[in-house]
């Protein structure tokens, strides 16, 4: 009879290595009937069960075999990855490397156990046991980077996810968690890198479309975004993702109602992307008694969102009860979303420096006098196009950015931040000018940025607004172009910083002491420029007064710039131009006061902000 058996079951692996399943599972089961015992057959069957989607009835034929044999290490192997149970997953992996420590796989599966269960230092512990054991294999490396960034140990993802890819450069899905590594990390170029790569590699059409809709909106190109976008919905218009970052194109480019038709259908598929869909819609309209269903389920949803997006979730909020006027609720989801994004910087290695930011302020006084500018005036470039708007984040710059684009001599850049981000400025991060051929190189690369921005217009808005810090470069290396300086009440500047999420976060924006410190510094180092830059060079605007009757501040900043009056400059909320600030929806509205001494209504619970009042 067992001999029989044996020779069902060594047909049945013939059938198997031909891949006629049906023939090989038809033998095991013979096989079976004449042995209910014998275990290689319902491995076999549990192999092909397994195959063929029916993972409830592999999982239980390996436990029959587990049941038999303890130390069945192909069945305890093969159970873990199928079980539903990540406890029972944990277990058998455990069994597996007890009885094989020397199989590298072993490790890589309690690994991925350990993952499934939550438990990420221990994922990772076996999963540097793998590497160490095969060092050429290049899912060990991609499993340990997940684990490593579940374990906000980002630097040593980053460079697990990059040994993966050097094993095998054609892994999308490596290069998919790298670049949402590198987004968490503020590298949007590597990330907008990684998900090109992912475009190519990836054999689903429609993911393949989704990462290269994601690449175009890190590289800052919406266009071409929609349209990849739009192809991976057509493919699948069950991936709810595409729908979210389709809404994130529409806001941008000023199509609000066509970005909640994006919103709702993400909503309405109830896949993982609900909450993600629901903080969007909350952040793009003024919310009202009718949307407590919407505030209700993000309360409900803080509990279930992950740790490095629950600070989103309490920021959208924080916004919701402030539109309702429950301002001592709304703060108390702002202070809670600002602990979590301060958490999330100091991981990232990013710390508030004051000195070193106070030293800056005191380099850039002793060195860009207005002697200094005398000498050297012929260091940069003469063009004129450049119009450099700078303040305080939250201080008006994009509305300011978006009326002067509405003109038809002004195009409009964005935040380029070529001054204060390029490694190989040629200017020192304290603003301290060295070769003069470097300034102009400098000036060159960024005229050709403005250049590609907006080549149909004679003037270029770069509305970047913590240039102010290196304004010294900016004017030397320019010393033609314009300055508008937007200047906003003290307090409501800094509880607009503090109740906004921003992509790129000031290092001093979630702790209420930075804020206010980094606020004096803005304010000491603009009294110098103001006695160093001429009236010809620097214009002043206050929000304000821009607020309560805009066209006189309007005509007198055109007048600065040399150019004739535009009604266009008066409809600002019809400008096309793609806003990629904070401000996307702000800045497409019509003017309105409701920001105007916001920080009012918060006083009984400001903190160190309250100093600022009357400041």
């Amino acid at each position: 009879m067992i001999i029989n058996a044996l020779a069902l079951l060594e047909s049945a692996q013939q059938s198997l290595v031909q891949r006629d399943l049906k023939e090989a599972e038809a033998l095991c089961q013979q096989a079976l009937a004449l042995d209910p015992d014998i275990c290689g057959a319902k491995l076999m069957l549990a192999r092909i069960a397994a195959s063929t989607g029916r993972i409830p009835l592999a999982a239980e034929l390996l436990r029959e075999v587990v049941a038999q044999d303890p130390e069945s290490f192909d069945a305890l192997m093969a159970l873990a990855p199928l079980t539903e149970d990540s406890a029972e997953s944990v277990s058998v992996a455990q069994k597996a490397a007890k009885l094989r420590p020397e199989v590298g796989f072993a490790h890589y599966q309690l690994g991925r156990s350990y993952l499934r269960a939550g438990n990420h230092e221990l994922a990772v512990k076996s999963l540097r046991r793998a590497a160490q054991i095969d060092s050429n294999a290049a899912p060990v490396y991609h499993y340990l980077g997940v684990a490593l960034h579940r374990s906000r140990k980002l630097p040593e993802a980053a460079e697990s996810f990059q040994k993966s890819i050097a094993l095998n450069p054609m892994q999308a899905g490596s290069y998919a968690e790298l670049g949402h590594l590198f987004l968490e990390m503020a590298k949007i170029e590597d990330a907008a890198i990684c998900y090109h790569q992912v475009a190519m590699y990836e054999k689903n059409p429609a993911l393949s479309a989704y990462f290269g809709g994601l690449a175009f909106i890190y590289d800052g190109k919406l266009l071409d975004a929609e349209q990849h976008l739009r192809k991976a919905l057509t493919l699948n218009h069950s991936l709810s993702e595409a729908h979210v970052q389709l809404a994130f194109v529409l806001q941008h480019s000023g199509r609000f109602e066509e970005a909640h038709e994006a919103l709702q259908k993400s909503l309405d598929l109830d896949l993982p992307q609900t909450v993600i869909a629901q903080r969007n819609i909350a952040a793009s309209k003024t919310l009202s008694d009718s949307d407590q269903n919407l505030i209700e389920q993000l309360e409900q949803s803080l509990e279930e969102t992950p740790e490095a997006e629950r600070h989103l979730t309490h920021y959208t909020l924080g916004k919701a009860y402030d539109d309702l006027g429950q301002y001592e609720r709304a703060m108390q989801h702002f202070v809670q979303a600002n602990e979590l994004a301060q958490k999330r910087l100091v991981e990232r290695g990013k710390i508030f420096d004051r000195s070193e930011m106070r030293s800056a302020v005191n380099d850039s006084i002793a060195l860009f006098s207005a002697a200094f500018f005398e000498k050297s005036k012929d260091l940069g470039v003469e063009s004129r196009k450049p119009i450099f708007i700078v303040g305080m984040p939250r201080s008006g710059t994009t509305l300011v950015e978006q009326i002067l684009s509405s003109h038809p001599l002004v195009g409009a850049a964005g935040e380029i931040g070529m001054f204060t981000t390029m490694n190989n400025a040629p200017f020192r991060s304290d603003g301290v000018l060295q070769e003069a051929k470097q300034v102009k190189a400098l000036a060159e690369k960024l005229l050709g940025r403005l250049e590609a921005a907006a080549p149909d217009r004679p003037f270029v808005t770069e509305k970047t607004p913590n240039n102010y810090m290196v304004l010294g470069p900016i004017h030397a290396a320019f010393p033609n172009a314009r300055i508008i300086h937007c200047r906003r009440n003290a307090l409501d500047t800094c509880l607009s910083i503090y109740t906004t999420t921003f992509m790129h976060e000031p290092e001093f924006s979630h702790v209420q002491a930075d804020l206010v410190f980094a606020y004096r510094e803005y304010e000491r180092i603009f009294r110098h420029w103001r006695k160093v830059l001429g009236p010809e060079t620097l214009v002043e605007i206050d929000y304000a007064d821009l607020i309560a009757d805009r066209e006189p501040v309007i005509r007198r900043v055109l007048e600065f710039l040399g150019v004739d009056w535009s009604d266009n400059c008066m409809r600002h909320e019809d400008n096309e131009h793609p806003i990629s600030t904070p401000s996307m929806w702000q800045a497409r509205q019509p003017i309105y006061t409701r920001s105007l001494d916001r920080g009012k209504n918060y006083l009984p619970w400001l903190g160190a902000l309250a100093e600022l009042d009357n400041a």
